[in-house]
């Protein structure tokens, strides 16, 4: 589906959910609401899931929405900045598996992601953006081909997550896209040298009804972007924290590493 995210074309979720226990997460406030929603042609997955008695945020792999997604995107000729898993954890240890019926966790990690790299193989025109809290169960280049399409990428908050990009650096290939979402900024002493040797950095605020952002975060936040300039890293601002300081300078640089 379009995607309102600033820096990318397109959504997909042919999963959703997550193992982690993070309080701000936005995708589990959203999956709990959809939970009560039937869709244009039936429920939604997180329905489905919470009509089978489960957490609607349970790890889930959906494959119909699968389906419908692979053939979406192979018909489509003009190359697109696909963000997927934008509901889920790719790096969740199991999923139940979902089509009119939801079977109890029969995926792991692993089945997930030889799904989506048929999906990457198929329709190699898009660039496909993931996300990861948890790197370390990611598998190292010497166990696993990466698809040259594919640019992955750590959540960061602060100081004490930052370490996910060192982690995510030692597992991949150095020819491998990395990014870093830091989103949402919540450490007015972030050290920007956390984000040293990646490819491309997003910073954003909280959001949600609970969200508080201190002017100290907005200051890191610029911090970080002249740090990554000096190290020639693209950065996107996004705009929730655009809006807090709209006077700053702030950079909009979309890291396509080769697509238009």
């Amino acid at each position: 589906m379009p995607s309102s995210i600033g820096w990318c074309s397109t959504t997909c979720n042919p999963f959703t959910g997550c193992d982690g226990t993070c309080t701000w997460c936005y995708a589990r406030r959203m999956a709990h609401r959809l939970a009560h929603i039937d869709g244009p042609i039936g429920p939604t997955v997180y329905k489905r899931l919470e009509d089978a008695g489960l957490d609607p945020f349970s790890p889930a792999f959906h494959m119909d929405a699968y389906d419908h997604i692979r053939h979406r995107l192979t018909r489509a000729r003009k190359p697109q900045r696909v963000f997927v898993g934008s509901m889920g954890e790719i790096c969740s240890e199991r999923f139940h598996r979902t089509s009119r019926m939801v079977e109890e966790f029969v995926l792991s990690s692993l089945d997930v992601w030889d799904f989506l790299f048929r999906l990457f193989h198929a329709a190699p025109q898009h660039i496909y953006l993931m996300l990861t809290k948890r790197p370390d169960r990611l598998l190292t280049a010497r166990e696993f081909t990466y698809p040259v399409n594919l640019q992955m990428g750590v959540s960061v908050t602060g100081n004490d997550d930052a370490h996910r990009v060192g982690s995510l650096l030692a597992r991949l290939h150095p020819t491998t896209y990395c990014w870093a979402s830091v989103e949402p900024l919540r450490d007015a002493d972030f050290d920007p040298a956390h984000l040293n040797n990646l490819d491309w950095v997003v910073v954003g605020a909280q959001t949600g009804p609970a969200a508080r952002t201190s002017d100290a975060v907005v200051d890191a936040a610029m911090r970080i972007c002249r740090h990554c300039y000096q190290e020639g890293i693209p950065v996107y601002v996004k705009e929730n924290m655009i809006r807090m300081r709209p006077e700053y300078k702030w950079p909009q640089d979309i890291f396509t590493g080769g697509a238009s």
